[in-house]
């Protein structure tokens, strides 16, 4: 009876020591989640977007079963929501501030935007221009060839 306790034990306090791991991984993330809401380099952001997206990978506690006293549906279902809750929120928050970073940036961008007509004298010769000068598409072989 007494060694089934403290295998218990150690197997608790290697699973406590997962589960300390994988907080301190997501206050980490937590962390630069919050030092990139209020940073200026709006591109280096968008550059770290796709790997900040997805949730950290995290172990599926609801498979641990620790023989206790205390019910073992009780505390996978506690861990279970707060690996949830952990999870929206970080996905709530990198969210919210891409969407407020992209717009920034994008009205950053639009302030230099200027009309371009194109002129098709000059023109490179694989340029197929619009009527209206605004638009281009490209060929394989030049329209024209100039002959000197």
């Amino acid at each position: 009876m007494e060694e089934k306790q403290k295998a218990a034990e150690r197997q608790a306090e290697g699973l406590i020591k997962e589960l300390e791991q994988e907080i301190t991984v997501l206050k980490r993330r937590d962390t630069e989640l919050e030092q990139l809401s209020h940073t200026e380099e709006h591109l280096h952001l968008l550059q770290i977007y796709s790997s900040m997206c997805s949730p950290p990978h995290t172990k599926n506690w609801t498979e641990i079963s620790i023989n206790t006293d205390l019910s073992g549906d009780t505390v996978r279902t506690a861990l279970s929501q707060l690996q949830q809750t952990l999870n929206e929120k970080l996905t709530k928050t990198l969210n919210d501030k891409l969407k407020e970073t992209v717009s920034t940036e994008l009205k950053r961008i639009q302030q230099y935007a200027v009309d371009v007509t194109l002129d098709p004298d000059t023109a490179h010769p694989q340029l197929i221009l619009s009527a209206d000068g605004k638009r281009r598409h490209t060929t394989e072989s030049p329209l024209y060839t100039t002959e000197v």
